[in-house]
């Protein structure tokens, strides 16, 4: 990747110490020449900020639209058999239009691979270890999710509880993996309910 028009070359274009770091950092994927920066690979990611970050300063309002969001990062993750099975708040960031992402894939599992179990029939005071304790591979409790996230906001915990209740659930896990196991897409959410357009404004 080289310029022939007049100007600073693409080497010029990085900060040397940056460019320093890239070749002693990233040696095997970073070649520099007179006046190129070659780069085997390269990963762009977006700028977010981190959802812990973000609900520290935020209002209700712009709390609710995260946490919304939220759900949908989830839900959307898991109709396209993808499980993070670390489900802490602080693998999730906000974006520049408030729209939350997984930005931290190294939990990642297919959720047709993790076995949706519960502790909710349990008699209270049981003592016994339950039946899945035993069992290999990813096990889940669902109603363990809205204690997993870390919501340190109790803003954030109580409005996570009353928009994602179905989250809790085991039949909404099971549904979807039943759903990925038939070669069915489970709906995806990308925007709010406000962004909708209503029949009546489609039509107009």
């Amino acid at each position: 990747m080289k310029t022939n028009i007049a100007g600073p070359t693409y080497r010029e274009m990085f900060d040397p110490a940056l460019l320093g770091e890239l070749c002693q950092q990233s040696a095997s994927t970073v070649q520099v020449d007179q006046d190129g920066v070659f780069l085997r690979s390269l990963i762009v990611q977006m700028k977010i900020t981190p959802l812990p970050v973000f609900l520290a300063t935020a209002t209700e309002p712009q709390i609710r639209d995260a946490i919304i969001s939220l759900g949908h990062c989830i839900r959307n993750n898991a109709a396209t058999n993808i499980f993070n099975k670390d489900l802490d708040s602080r693998n999730y960031g906000v974006g520049r239009y408030g729209r939350v992402f997984l930005f931290d894939y190294d939990a990642v599992e297919k959720l047709t691979d993790v076995k949706i179990r519960t502790n909710t029939d349990r008699e209270p005071g049981e003592e016994a270890v339950p039946e899945w304790f035993f069992e290999d591979g990813i096990i889940f409790l669902p109603e363990e999710l809205e204690h997993g996230m870390q919501l340190a906001n109790p803003c954030a915990r109580r409005l996570f509880r009353e928009e994602n209740l179905d989250l809790l659930s085991v039949r909404y896990w099971e549904d979807v993996q039943q759903k990925l196991l038939r070669g069915e897409i489970p709906e995806l959410r990308f925007y709010p309910d406000g962004s909708k357009l209503l029949p009546d404004r489609a039509a107009g």
